[in-house]
C-alpha cells in the first residue's frame, strides 16, 4: 500500500516536471516573440515595455526551471522515507526534546489533525490525531478490560433506591 503511494507521487512528480518544461518552452517562444517586435519596434517607450516583460518572463523561466528540477528530484529510497516516517511515529517526543522550535512546529503538525484547543477554565480539550495515528492507535494502546462501574455490593443497593435505566460498565 505505502509502496503504490510512493509510485504514485513518483508519477505525479516526472508528470509535473514534463509540465514544467513545456511551460519552460512556451516562455522561451513568448520571449523570443518579443525580442523580435524590439528589433522592430522604432519608439524607445515601445522598447521599454518589451524589455521589461522580458524581464518578467526571464524571472518566471528561472523559477520554472527551478520547479522542473526540484520536481523529478526524490530526497531518498522509499526504503529510507518509510524508515524516517516510522521512527517519528514510534517516538515524536524525540523530535519535540530536540528544543528545536521548527522540529516543534513540525510535530504538532504531524501528530495533530487540527490546532490544538485550549479552554481556559478546562485547559487543553482533547486534540484530533492524524492520520497515521489513529489507524496505528490500536495496535499501539496497551489492551482494556472491562470492569464494572462500581462493587457488585454496592449496584444493588443502587438498584433498588435508584432506578437506572442501565447499570453500564467503564474501560479501565
Amino acid at each position: 500500500m505505502f509502496r503504490d503511494a510512493w509510485d504514485q507521487r513518483l508519477t505525479q512528480a516526472r508528470a509535473m516536471a514534463l509540465s514544467y518544461e513545456r511551460e519552460v518552452a512556451r516562455v522561451e517562444k513568448q520571449i523570443s516573440g518579443l525580442l523580435d517586435r524590439i528589433v522592430e519596434a522604432t519608439t524607445s517607450t515601445v522598447m521599454g515595455a518589451f524589455e521589461r516583460k522580458i524581464k518578467v518572463l526571464e524571472r518566471s523561466k528561472l523559477v520554472l526551471e527551478e520547479k522542473r528540477q526540484n520536481a523529478g528530484r526524490s530526497r531518498g529510497t522509499f526504503e529510507e522515507m518509510f524508515e524516517l516516517a516510522f521512527e517519528f511515529i514510534a517516538n515524536p517526543s524525540k523530535l519535540w526534546s530536540s528544543g528545536n522550535p521548527a522540529h516543534q512546529k513540525l510535530v504538532l503538525k504531524l501528530a495533530f489533525a487540527d490546532h490544538l484547543v485550549y479552554d481556559p477554565i478546562q485547559g487543553f480539550r482533547t486534540p484530533k490525531k492524524s492520520l497515521p495515528f489513529n489507524m496505528l492507535g490500536g495496535f499501539m494502546m496497551p489492551i482494556s478490560k472491562m470492569a464494572e462501574g462500581m462493587g457488585l455490593t454496592s449496584n444493588l443497593l443502587h438498584s433498588k433506591f435508584y432506578q437506572p435505566a442501565r447499570l453500564g460498565t467503564f474501560l479501565l
